[in-house]
């Protein structure tokens, strides 16, 4: 198929592209920042997803597309951005595809529209977003829901990942190794609770998978790799890919939201994103889990155990930080 990736310049993007040219499609990248190499495409449009002229060109004589664009970051961002792209700037891509007939959409949504919850959601779970972010995934889910209904020859399959980690991630497990390769990450609690994450080489195969499969209608997935890990475990694989005991040391919650209160002082004083605040002590401390059985039932297999793509993000943050040095 010909197949247009929208955010094909992003973390996600830059993994899923080439591994949809590698299975025999032809890639058409569309993002607001041009990659930085080639990742297979064949052609690549420099746009913004909420404007529809920017999108009706490039959908021309595509099959399928996929909408990986987002705002996501928790943090630099006002209310009303998520909702420009997340939400308005999906209805403007919907529009494009009906300007251009294409009929084949895959939208990557979040666990985040679940909320916070320590059960584990399904795909059956109602929506209860705690978050500007899940909000804005959501109202980009109902988008979606409207348009599809409006013919009986539309294919929609709308994923939702869990925490994506891996190479080239710059977010939260990559804070994560930071931390621990400096010397200086301690544990606050005792770290038994389950963080559900997702590889981005899976989260990839799994995208694939579906978009090459879709019938006419709506199908949501979770998506996260099995089986869930706790922090600890996390913690452990993390620590021993980088040459250090594979215990950490652990202290009391209380203790670590008390020691992160500077940072919070420091980052509300000169706005700068530090790596720890109270907010990732505690995110650190919630459990998160989501079922992401029905994926797998539909045929899917997980390619990549949740430790081995932790070893491999590990060994591109070593590579990387030996590059820089030199």
């Amino acid at each position: 198929m010909k197949i247009l990736v929208a955010g094909s310049s992003g973390f996600i993007g830059s993994h899923l592209t080439p591994k949809l040219v590698e299975r025999g499609h032809e890639v058409i990248g569309f993002d607001l920042n041009e990659p930085t190499g080639d990742y297979g495409l064949s052609g690549f449009v420099q746009g913004d997803i909420r404007r529809k002229d920017d999108l009706v060109a490039p959908l021309e004589g595509v099959d399928a597309a996929i909408n990986l664009a987002a705002i996501h970051f928790d943090y630099g961002h006002e209310d009303h951005e998520y909702w420009e792209t997340n939400e308005t700037g999906t209805q403007a891509f919907l529009d494009a595809m009906q300007e251009a007939r294409v009929k084949r959409f895959l939208f990557t949504s979040s666990i985040a529209v679940y909320g916070d919850r320590a059960d584990e959601a399904s795909e059956t779970t109602d929506p209860t977003p705690t978050s500007v972010y899940g909000a804005s995934k959501l109202g980009g889910e109902h988008v979606i829901e409207k348009w599809v209904a409006g013919a009986t020859d539309r294919s929609v399959v709308i994923i939702r990942p869990c925490v994506v980690f891996g190479e080239r991630n710059i977010t939260n497990m990559n804070n994560l190794i930071r931390q621990i390769d400096s010397g200086f990450f301690v544990m606050f609690g005792k770290g038994e609770n389950v963080k559900a994450t997702a590889y981005v080489e899976n989260l990839a195969a799994a995208i694939c998978m579906q978009v090459e499969s879709m019938e006419p209608g709506l199908l949501v997935f979770n998506y996260a790799d099995k089986p869930d890990l706790q922090v600890k475990e996390i913690v452990s694989v993390i620590r021993t890919a980088l040459g250090k005991s594979s215990t950490a040391p652990t202290f009391p919650l209380w203790l670590g939201l008390l020691a992160a209160k500077p940072f919070d002082f420091i980052t509300k004083i000169t706005g700068k994103n530090l790596p720890v605040s109270s907010a990732r002590v505690r995110k650190l401390t919630i459990p998160t889990q989501v079922a992401a059985q029905k994926i797998r039932d539909a045929g899917y297999q997980q390619p990549v155990a949740t430790e081995e793509g932790l070893r491999r993000m590990v060994k591109y943050f070593s590579q990387s930080k030996r590059s820089e040095s030199q």
